[in-house]
């Protein structure tokens, strides 16, 4: 009892490493795209002196899928810097961004030389930001600090109401919604995949040769035990018989 009570634990840990080796992450795909109309441009901004401002802008968006949000693509007008540009994800608080950033990352100012007179922005995040299906999120982008002048232009168009343009001034903790336009953009998650645990016929090749293996005996033969049991019988009686009719021999003698 204690074999078989040793080999159903052994071969419900087999069972439970194989399925979770069996999840892994899909490659990223993109997830939500809202791509506008030129209606006209906004722009996140820094400059110092007299007019110093900080001026950050970004996007609401309703996830699709379940998984971990990797990059966003951010169709660019120009930019007029060298300066590094932060890029943030939040989750929303009556429909603006609140408390903090679910990822940050920071992009060396040198990405942005590539796309001064326009294309697209890829933000990669090292550290993605799990996102659920149906939650509100937004994304920002900012430049933290600037020598003298930074600028990104994007171009901003009527937009569906779960994805409107947000914009901070000066990390301002109270963003903005603008209630009619919003920016281009495309969002990639990557989803856990879960394959189909192995079948019933293919699992004896996941359970390693040394495990110890359920004992199986197989049902006594009824029948030849019978059968024996038969002759057994009839050797008794015979063998009965024969001490019988000494006896009476030795009787009449």
């Amino acid at each position: 009892m204690r074999k078989l009570l040793a080999s159903a634990v052994f071969a419900t840990a087999v069972l439970g490493s194989v399925l979770l080796a069996s999840s892994a992450l899909a490659t990223p795909a993109s997830d939500q795209t809202q791509t506008v109309t030129n209606q006209g441009s906004t722009s996140a901004l820094c400059s110092t002196g007299m007019m110093a401002s900080n001026y950050a802008i970004g996007s609401t968006f309703t996830a699709g899928v379940t998984g971990n949000l990797t990059s966003i693509d951010i169709p660019v007008m120009q930019t007029a810097t060298n300066t590094d540009i932060t890029v943030s994800i939040y989750a929303l608080s009556n429909g603006a961004p609140s408390g903090q950033a679910l990822a940050t990352e920071t992009f060396l100012g040198s990405s942005l030389t590539s796309i001064a007179n326009g294309g697209t922005f890829s933000a990669v995040f090292s550290s993605p930001a799990a996102v659920v299906s149906g939650n509100s999120y937004a994304f920002s982008f900012r430049f933290p600090s600037c020598a003298s002048y930074a600028q990104m232009v994007v171009r901003v168009g009527s937009t569906p109401a779960d994805k409107r343009l947000v914009y901070n001034q000066n990390s301002n903790p109270n963003w903005t919604v603008d209630n009619n336009y919003g920016i281009a953009f495309t969002t990639y998650v990557e989803v856990p995949q879960v394959q189909s645990s192995p079948s019933a016929s293919s699992s004896s090749s996941v359970v390693p040769s040394s495990a110890p293996q359920l004992a199986v005996t197989s049902a006594p033969n009824l029948a030849g035990m019978f059968g024996w049991l038969s002759f057994a019988t009839l050797l008794i009686g015979a063998g009965s018989a024969l001490i019988t009719q000494k006896l009476r021999k030795r009787l009449r003698g």
